[in-house]
This record gives structure tokens, sequence and C-alpha cells, in this order.
């Protein structure tokens, strides 16, 4: 640890705070209520008198004796003045001899009495009476006095020297002991090098953020250090105020920028926390929406699945009736069968005349003696003879078919096929 510097302990005159006046006992109220030039107001007042015989009125008494006398009876030469100026002297002697009794202690003010140079006791404030020959010998201050005590660059636990500046508020409990044991200058710089050293051992245990809180401390064990080293001088420390306690300027600056470079990781680190649970509530969002995405795109596959279900129920439905219209078909063409070959020879017919009124038609003939049959038919059209039925081994005149032949199972499909050999001839 680093030597302390020694210009700490001593303070010099020009910072003195507590001095002692001398004045007449008859101003010392008024020497308690003013200041000084450096505002200081004493603590202790020494009377230039120690007794309180009033001289000013025994000088008067003799002066009107010794100067009115011979002015009355040898310039005046009036010998019924003697009388009243006799009178009046005395009345002065009597008047200073009757306030030689009366002491009067100032308000705010404790009076040490003496007797022939001797401390007797002390008095509090007030008017006594008491013998010319017990003098006050001091008046002290019954006030709380306020002390300011620097403590310049103390080291810390870090070795870090801090200033700190304390007000000591203390009183004086037994004057004659504050008096008669140390003089008011000597227990200034006293009272300057406990405080201080109290402060340096507290100073010495902390650390540097432990003494910008020092304004808020609580003070009693800097009260507890102090007070014993004042009880010798009758005084007691009534409250300690630390006011001021401050590091050096470079020592804060660097502070305040190891808590801007804290600060801005904390900014960062902040931001970095909020950027990725940003990113993580976006993943969660995308995640979410796949999943949304992916139920609809299922639901619309259960939808089209349940379609399509549907639609081959439907196929199956329309199978089933057609299956069934067929076979029912096929029982009536079983039945009839005659009335369905009389069907056949008139769709036939029908397509032979649709034909026949078509020469540009092209017909698909499927054997070569189709062309004479087609041509006996126009024939017997025109000469308006019934045209027999053909045997059912001829073939079907139409496309893709043989006249004469009859297929049970497509009796409908032969004016399709008429309309087609009408479309190709025109």
């Amino acid at each position: 640890m680093a030597a302390e510097s020694p210009v700490d302990n001593v303070m010099p005159p020009s910072a003195q705070q507590l001095v002692q006046v001398k004045v007449p006992l008859e101003d010392a109220a008024d020497a308690f209520a003013q200041r000084d030039a450096r505002g200081r107001i004493p603590i202790v007042i020494v009377p230039r008198r120690s007794h309180h015989v009033r001289n000013d009125l025994l000088a008067l008494a003799a002066a009107v004796l010794v100067f009115g006398l011979p002015t009355v009876i040898v310039v005046l030469v009036i010998a019924w003045l003697v009388l009243p100026v006799v009178l009046i002297a005395a009345l002065l002697v009597a008047l200073a001899v009757y306030r030689s009794f009366l002491v009067r202690i100032p308000e705010g003010a404790n009076g040490l009495l003496s007797r022939g140079g001797r401390y007797t006791r002390t008095i509090g404030s007030g008017t006594y009476r008491m013998a010319p020959w017990i003098g006050v010998s001091h008046l002290v201050t019954r006030r709380e006095i306020p002390f300011d005590v620097p403590v310049v660059e103390s080291p810390t636990r870090e070795n870090v020297r801090v200033t700190v500046d304390t007000l000591v508020t203390f009183s004086i409990e037994e004057p004659h002991r504050f008096v008669f044991n140390i003089s008011t200058d000597d227990f200034d710089q006293v009272l300057q090098a406990s405080c201080q050293e109290a402060l340096r051992a507290v100073i010495r245990q902390a650390t540097v953020e432990e003494v910008l809180n020092f304004t808020q401390r609580d003070t009693d064990d800097l009260r507890q250090m102090i007070a014993p080293d004042m009880e010798s001088y009758g005084v007691r420390i009534q409250k300690i105020k630390i006011t001021f306690a401050q590091p050096p300027a470079a020592f804060i600056q660097t502070q305040e920028e190891r808590q801007l470079t804290v600060l801005q990781r904390a900014e960062q680190a902040e931001k970095q926390a909020l950027a990725q649970q940003r990113q993580t509530e976006r993943d969660t969002l995308d995640r979410q929406g796949m999943l949304a995405r992916m139920h609809r795109e299922h639901e619309e596959l259960e939808i089209r699945r349940e379609i399509e279900e549907a639609r081959q129920g439907l196929i199956s439905l329309q199978a089933a009736s057609e299956s069934l219209r067929l076979a029912k078909l096929d029982e009536r063409l079983q039945q009839f069968p005659r009335a369905a070959a009389y069907d056949w020879d008139s769709v036939r017919i029908d397509v032979a005349r649709a034909l026949a009124g078509n020469t540009r038609a092209i017909l698909n003939i499927g054997r070569a003696d189709d062309i004479s049959q087609v041509l006996m038919v126009r024939d017997a059209l025109v000469e308006g003879a019934p045209v027999q039925p053909a045997p059912a081994d001829q073939p079907q005149v139409g496309a893709g078919a043989s006249p004469g032949i009859t297929p049970p199972a497509q009796p409908a499909q032969a004016p399709a096929a008429a309309g087609g050999a009408g479309s190709a001839g025109d």
C-alpha cells in the first residue's frame, strides 16, 4: 500500500474553524451572535475582567467628587450644591457596589466561576447574585458546533485514492474540562486528526463502489471511533454526515467507459436475443404454415378421394343400369324376334331412301352383291312395289355392315350409319 501523505494530518492556521475571543462580560451575548471576517462564531469567550465590579460607575463617582466639589465651592461659591454633588457620587458608588453582586450569563452559554484564580463551579444562563471576589473566567457555548473534516486522496482497498468530505457536529458537555485541558486552536487540530484517522480506517476497508455510496452510509461506527478521543475534553460527538465522496476524475472516466462498454454489450446481447427470438418465431410460423398447408392438402386429397369414390360408384351404378337395360332388351329381342326384324328392316329402308337421293354418297359394301341389292331396292322404290325383307344370311347395306344381316343387339345404330353416309356424300 502506498504511503499516506502527511499533508492531510496538518491543517494550516488559515483553515482553523474553532476560535475564542476576549470581550467584556457585558458584550458576551453580542459576541456569541456575531461572526468574524472568516465567518466563524466563537465557542469560548474570555471576559476582559474576571470580577464583576462596575469600574465605570466607580470612576464616574470619583469624577463627580473630584471635579464637582471644587467647582461648586471655589468657582460657583454655592454651598447648598455641595450636598447634591456628594449624593450623586454616593449614588453612583452604591450602584456600582450593587451591580458588583450581579452576574449575567447570556442565553446559550455556560459560565465558569473562579475564586482567586481557581475554578469553583459552572453556572448556566441567567442572572446570579454573588460576591464580587468571585469572577467569571470563561463563557462556553452550549450550542451544537458544526466542524468540517476534509480527507484528500485516501487509498481504498483497491489502492484508489478518493476524496471524502465529512461534517461533524459536536457539543461541549463539560466546559471546565474543555477549557482547562486544551485550548480552542489545539482542539481544532486534535479533532481534525482524530476524524481524518477514523475516516481513513473506514476508507481502507471499502471498495470504490462502496465509497461512492458513502453519502447514504450509516456513520455510527465512525462516531464510536472518534468519541473516546473526545471524552477527555468534555466533548460529545452528536452526528457525523459524509457530504461528499468521489474518486479521481480519471478513475471516474474509466469507470464510465467501462460501464458504457458493459451497457453496449448488454444492448448487443439483447439485440441478438431479440433477433434469435424473431428467427425462432419466424421458423415456428413457417412450420405452422407448412403443417396447415399439409393439413389442407390432406383434406383436399380426402375430398378428391371421396369425389372419385362417388364417381366410381356412379359409374358402377350406370354400368349396372346399362347392363340391366341391355339384359331387358336382349330378353325382349328373344321374345319378339319378328318385331325386331321388322324394325330393323324399316331402318334399312330409311337408310336406302336417304342414299338413293344422294348419288355422290360413298358406301361401305360388305360383299360384291351388295351393289345389286341396293339397285334392286332403288328400282322397287321408284316403281312403288313392296320390298321383301332380305333373308338373314344376306349382308347389310350400310357403313361397315352387310345387307340382309340383322344384328340382334344393335338395331338402333342403323340411323347413325345412314347419317354418316349422307354427310360423306355431301
